[in-house]
């Protein structure tokens, strides 16, 4: 109770937590065997803190041996950052817009064509994904096909991540580190990530939240 009750209930189904799921029933006798869902209680996440995340990532560039000089007006100092962008300043600040591997050289080209004439240094410089709550999954969903979440490699800096609820916006909850959800009706929706988290320096649990809005439609 009150899962199973007097009635004829049947026929149930829960995800992989056994914390929601569905079941059939004929407990309204006049509209026949119904299917009823059920779930965990969700805390109300209203008032949680929306933590905002690094989306730049900006570094100071420059080459102690390489030396500035007017001995030549045909050649100039060219950094190329692997991600498309260019500076001919040999000390160069520079800000990359994501993670990721990005080809760093030194150059020294001609002035006159842009060609390089000889290189200077080359690496890899490897930006690591920040610490960041997220929903991962795609923007677009089919009606019908299961989904699965997780918040397995969410993390916050100076917390320690404690009870993951979801709120996938269609009335449906669940809360686990790893949940399933089908969406039955086309439309716009919001999928909400609630945590509790512990802070490392006072020992307090604290509330966070992400968001994430996604298109469900008939098909693709």
């Amino acid at each position: 109770y009150p899962v199973n009750s007097s009635a004829d209930d049947f026929g149930i189904w829960t995800d992989s937590l056994g914390a929601s799921g569905y079941f059939s029933t004929n407990r309204i006798t006049k509209s026949g065997d119904d299917i009823y869902y059920f779930g965990v209680n969700i805390p109300d996440f209203e008032q949680a803190k929306i933590p905002v995340f690094k989306t730049k990532f900006c570094y100071t560039f420059y080459e102690e041996t390489a030396i500035e000089t007017n001995d030549t007006n045909s050649l100039a100092y060219e950094w190329n950052f692997g991600d498309g962008t260019k500076s001919k300043q040999l000390t160069s600040r520079h800000c990359f817009n994501k993670p990721g591997n990005y080809t760093i050289s030194l150059n020294t080209v001609e002035k006159s064509t842009g060609e390089v004439f000889s290189n200077e240094l080359n690496y890899v410089l490897t930006i690591e994904e920040p610490p960041k709550l997220f929903v991962n999954c795609p923007d677009t969903l089919v009606i019908g096909k299961e989904i699965v979440l997780s918040s397995e490699k969410c993390a916050l800096k100076g917390y320690a991540l404690n009870k993951t609820y979801w709120n996938f916006g269609d009335g449906k909850y669940n809360s686990g580190t790893h949940v399933k959800h089908i969406f039955n009706k086309p439309g716009k929706y919001v999928i909400q990530l609630g945590v509790f988290a512990k802070s490392d320096e006072t020992n307090n649990i604290e509330q966070f939240k992400i968001e994430k809005h996604i298109i469900v439609k008939d098909n693709f």
